[in-house]
């Protein structure tokens, strides 16, 4: 999951998709699109009784933030997380 594939319209192909989940990550840049390896994920469930956008809106913008404080906490105490992305797990959208 980065969610699962890569790209600006993820959530949406999640949606098509009827994945049962998604998530919140943040990753190192590196010379890839949506490659680096990740430093901070949450796992979210997907509500199909709301549109993809929304459902941005209500829950992963607010994991985005949880995620995004949890990953300057550890960096601000010196633990740097890298983990790699399993490549052949994560198709281009």
């Amino acid at each position: 999951m980065i969610p699962y594939g890569r790209g600006a319209s993820a959530i949406r192909y999640a949606y098509r998709r009827n994945e049962p989940i998604t998530a919140a990550k943040w990753f190192w840049a590196d010379s890839g699109m949506d490659t680096g390896d990740i430093c901070e994920q949450e796992i979210v469930k997907i509500d199909y009784g709301i549109r993809p956008r929304e459902f941005y809106e209500r829950d992963i913008i607010l994991a985005m933030l949880r995620t995004l404080e949890r990953a300057l906490g550890d960096l601000s105490k010196g633990t740097i997380r890298r983990i790699p992305q399993v490549e052949n797990m994560l198709p281009m959208d």
